[in-house]
Parts: structure tokens; sequence; C-alpha cells
């Protein structure tokens, strides 16, 4: 899994603007569970997804087969929904420091949790982006390894676009 430490992306400066531009448009969408408008509502997972969909030039894609948000309580459901995530967007293990646009798994502590809820790592330095109760918003990449339980760390590997 990534360490907690920050380096470039080694897409470059031009992909870190791009997804910062992408992120900023999404700042303060309220948190609506199944929903994903920019602006409007979003959960977790659509917010990742519509991001990821952006940066790669694709029509964003709902999959009615989803969870609502990446609370999931079915411990196989939320490993399944992970999976879809990660063919989706061709997603190899993050190894070393994390980049802009990782996608970051966290979960309930313990052995009976699966994933709980996902991120992304965010083009200035020790950010992450979330969608989460009450808009989607940035804290920093300390606090979530701090208090949360890093399940795993992605990286997508497809084609990103210039936009």
């Amino acid at each position: 899994m990534a360490d907690l430490a920050f380096e470039p992306s080694y897409r470059g400066a031009a992909f870190e603007a791009r997804l910062q531009t992408i992120l900023a448009r999404w700042n303060r969408t309220p948190y609506l569970p199944g929903q994903c408008c920019e602006g409007q509502g979003v959960d977790c997972v659509r917010f990742v997804c519509a991001v990821w969909d952006e940066l790669l030039g694709r029509e964003r894609h709902y999959d009615k087969a989803m969870p609502q948000d990446a609370a999931w309580h079915d411990r196989a459901g939320a490993f399944r929904t992970a999976l879809k995530i990660r063919r989706r967007f061709r997603c190899k293990p993050a190894r070393g420091a994390l980049q802009p646009g990782d996608v970051i798994v966290v979960g309930p502590r313990g052995k009976h949790g699966g994933p709980g809820h996902v991120m992304l790592v965010g083009a200035k330095p020790w950010t992450v982006w979330h969608a989460t109760q009450p808009c989607v918003h940035r804290t920093g990449l300390g606090y979530v390894f701090a208090s949360k339980n890093v399940l795993r760390a992605y990286r997508p590997i497809g084609e990103v676009t210039n936009g």
C-alpha cells in the first residue's frame, strides 16, 4: 500500500492543474446518496467516478448496481463495488508515495469491516477530496491516515485527456 507521503503526479503539472480545476468545481456540492450532479448532489462513489470520467474524457457513467455511497454495510457487496471501480478506471495498487488523483479506500476498523468510504488525493500537497456530510470538501491527508482505517490506495492508469 502507498505510504503516508506525497509526491507530484507522474502525469505532470498539466494533469495536476486540470485535476485541481475539476475538484474546485465540485467543492461544496451537497452530499446526496445516489446522485451525481455537480453543484446539486453527489455521494462518495459517484464523486470519485465523475472526476475520473472527466479526466479520462468519458461521459459520466451511472451504474445502478453501485451502492448509493461507500458506507457499505455488506462486506461482500463493498468489495464488489471497489472491484468495479478498479476495473472501470484500470486501477493498480498505489506503491510508494501517494500522488494526485490516487483513490483511497477507507473502512471501519476490525475484521468485519469492508470498504466504507472512497476519496481522491488532491493536486495540492497533502490534501484529499471526498463527498461526505454535508458536502464535497478538501481535508488533510494526515487526518485521514490518523483517524481512518486505510484499506487500500489505487492509482488509475487510464489515458488522461487534455480536456
